[in-house]
């Protein structure tokens, strides 16, 4: 057995967390990327699970514990202390992997892929008037700095800021954010997207901020 105190000091003991404050919910987060796929979720009643040698059988009592899985105990504390205090809860959603996502989509419409799944990026490269703003998108999913320009810097994410935005939020519409996938399934809707609002270095790599 482990005391709370034991999960505050090892990481390695902690399998999710979430943060809260008043009604403001966010940093959901699985520790362990390894875990999050071999863990297994058994049905409650065990005398129905089955054990196949047969490898064209399958248990169809068991699968793959998702982020929403794992995290879902966790969301539902938080939504119940933010309403116990009378207020709507609000939260907050990383979008990690939406850099690498977008280098792979322009990847795919420059070779005129057909599995291209971004509806966007093609609007954004053949405007004359969004080219500047295709170009600084680009930019700022791969941190490879414009023709004339010598780091990925202020002016970039200033002209990509509109398409940057539109992106994110075609990301998360598309389910590819598990935290935001999380928050949606209690219901919560997509308000705004915030342009820059983590500026560590790791995250602009991965999220353009």
């Amino acid at each position: 057995e482990h005391s709370f105190q034991d999960y505050k000091e090892n990481s390695k003991l902690k399998l999710a967390s979430i943060r809260a404050h008043r009604n403001m919910i966010f940093a959901a987060n699985v520790s362990s990327d390894e875990l999050k796929n071999q863990i297994l979720l058994q049905q409650d009643d065990e005398s129905k699970q089955k054990h196949y040698t047969n490898e064209e059988d399958i248990d169809t009592t068991t699968k793959i514990l998702t982020f929403t899985d794992i995290c879902t105990p966790l969301l539902d504390a938080a939504l119940h202390d933010a309403h116990s205090q009378g207020e709507q809860p609000q939260a907050l959603s990383a979008i990690p992997g939406l850099s690498r996502w977008v280098t792979t989509q322009m990847i795919k419409y420059e070779n005129e892929d057909d599995t291209l799944q971004s509806q966007i990026i093609p609007k954004l490269a053949v405007s004359d008037q969004d080219s500047k703003v295709y170009e600084a998108c680009k930019a700022i999913a791969t941190q490879i700095p414009r023709q004339g320009h010598k780091v990925v810097g202020v002016n970039t994410y200033k002209d990509g800021e509109m398409g940057w935005k539109e992106l994110a939020k075609e990301f998360i519409e598309l389910g590819h954010c598990d935290e935001a996938e999380l928050y949606k399934s209690k219901s919560a809707e997509l308000a705004t997207i915030e342009h820059l609002a983590h500026k560590t270095p790791d995250y602009l790599e991965s999220a353009g901020g």
